[in-house]
């Protein structure tokens, strides 16, 4: 919700910020649904501490990521084929 709020408070509409969004709503739409797969496995405590350390890490990896492919060359680096805006 925040990219999203923030790209209409920035008035920033384009390819570039709606490919992040979408992105990220990818991603919070996909991560409880892992998680949550990972619980029902029931593999064990620490089986849920690791998933849920790799799924922040992932997430925190995507934006970084992005974020340094942005500023060498203006791209994304890990983008989606649509937009979900």
């Amino acid at each position: 919700m925040v990219p999203l709020i923030l790209s209409y408070v920035l008035k920033q509409k384009n390819q570039l910020t709606k490919q992040i969004i979408s992105l990220q709503i990818l991603w919070t739409i996909l991560a409880p649904i892992i998680f949550m797969l990972g619980i029902f496995m029931k593999l064990g405590n620490s089986f849920t501490i690791v998933l849920l350390i790799v799924i922040v890490l992932s997430n925190i990896f995507l934006v970084l990521r992005n974020l340094a492919e942005i500023d060498r060359k203006k791209r994304l680096r890990y983008r989606l084929n649509f937009s979900m805006i």
